[in-house]
Formats: structure tokens, sequence, C-alpha cells
């Protein structure tokens, strides 16, 4: 489904270089959940943009489905945005004065699609907000507010859902909840890109990916999966929170 040969990007600032990737061969096949890791300045938000078909490589290629996307001329890559990735973001990206179900039905607005409410109900009764489709951004939770976001990335049912730091606001009982939901969408089929710097939360892909200054340094299934029915596990920086706090 993804394939990156030889793909470097590079941005220019007047006589500044910076090489945000060099040289990434990577493929990523389908029904894959896959977590990017790398620490800040790695080329993850950079990765993300290319893979979402929102740049394009300085140099290589990027085949999507075969496609090569660096030929593709704009409204192109909007089509393909549109129908082929379902992007679910860290600050979930809701419209804060539109109802859920609103909010689920803009991709098949710009999508000219028919049957929209419909449709937009259903995607929402698929993440278990049945009961809360017209309630506004501020009368949900950090866990639902993600919901409907996903909700919104799977309703024009693409073959890839892209998440950018999805957990990132969230607590740990809602983390848990967002990842039960991209695990069971990937085991209906659906492609996963998991970009992270959370390990436990990188626990639960097939494959890990790191990446540090551009360059990919390690590419490993993990045959020790977290259980998505167990608590995500707490890390050493929680731990030591909760030991200052009693003390």
């Amino acid at each position: 489904m993804i394939q990156l040969k030889n793909v470097t990007k590079i941005y220019r600032m007047g006589s500044v270089e910076l090489r945000a990737l060099s040289n990434i061969n990577l493929t990523i096949e389908d029904g894959e959940l896959v977590a990017i890791m790398g620490p800040s300045g790695s080329g993850k938000s950079t990765m993300m943009n290319i893979l979402g078909c929102l740049d394009v490589p300085t140099e290589g290629t990027y085949l999507l489905d075969g496609i090569d996307v660096g030929q593709l001329k704009d409204n192109r890559l909007a089509e393909i945005r549109n129908h082929k990735i379902g992007f679910v973001f860290q600050s979930f990206n809701l419209i804060p004065r539109t109802s859920a179900v609103r909010n689920v039905e803009l991709p098949l607005v710009y999508a000219g699609a028919k049957d929209r409410r419909s449709k937009a109900t259903e995607a929402l009764e698929m993440v278990g907000l049945a009961a809360r489709i017209k309630h506004l951004p501020n009368e949900l939770s950090g866990g639902q507010q993600q919901r409907v976001a996903i909700a919104r990335a799977i309703v024009t049912e693409p073959t890839m859902l892209l998440a950018d730091e999805p957990t990132g606001n969230l607590d740990t009982a809602s983390t848990m909840e967002i990842m039960r939901l991209l695990v069971g969408l990937n085991d209906a089929g659906r492609t996963v890109v998991l970009i992270t710097h959370e390990h436990e939360v990188a626990g639960f892909a097939k494959r890990v990916i790191r990446l540090r200054d551009g360059k990919i340094v390690s590419d490993k299934i993990q045959h020790n999966r977290t259980d998505v029915n167990a608590p995500i596990p707490v890390s050493q920086y929680e731990a030591a929170d909760a030991s200052a706090n009693e003390t």
C-alpha cells in the first residue's frame, strides 16, 4: 500500500538547508498497524505530512497504492486525502459550535456524497457515540471528542488511518478507549499508521519504526504486543509524579 523509495525532504530558508528526512526506504502493507516513533526533530512530522499527501518529497518517490504521489497536482492530492486517508490529530480539530454529527459530515460535504446524515450517524455509532450525536464539542470529554474525530476520519471509508499523537491530550482511561478503537479498526482491515512519542501507546502496534535525525534507525515487528484489554502500564514518569504527590 505504502512505499517510500529513497525519500529525502529538504527545507530551505535562504542559505540554510534543513534535511528533515534523508534517504528513507519503507514499505507498509495493507492491514498493518505501525507506530512511528522518535524524539523531537527526528522527522516524525515530516514523515506524517508526506504519508498524508500534505507534502511531497524533495527527492525520491512515494507510492500510495501504486500511484506516484509526487507527480500529482493539488486537486488530485486533495481527492486522495479525502477518499484514501483518514486523519486523526492530537488536538481533535473539531469545529466548536457544530454538533458531533455535523463535524463528522464535513468530509462527506467535500466529497459531494449523498445521505451524509445517515453515514455520519453510522460512523458515530461505530465509535460508541450514538447517544451524543447532537452534542457540541465542549459538551464532550476529551476521549469523546477524539472518538468524534475518529468517526470523521472513517466516515469516507478510507483504506488508511493516519493518527498523529492521537492520545497526547488524553488521560490514561481515555487513552485506553482510543487505542481499543484504533486496534479494532485495524482488526477490521484498515491500515493504521500511528505517530507517537509514547512507548506505552506504541506497545499496541504490530510494528515499530524509530526515526532519528531524519533516518530510520530501527524497524521491528512486535511479537509481544500490549493486550488491548489490559490497562496501559504506568510509565516511570507517572510513577515518579505519583510518588512525589504522596510525599
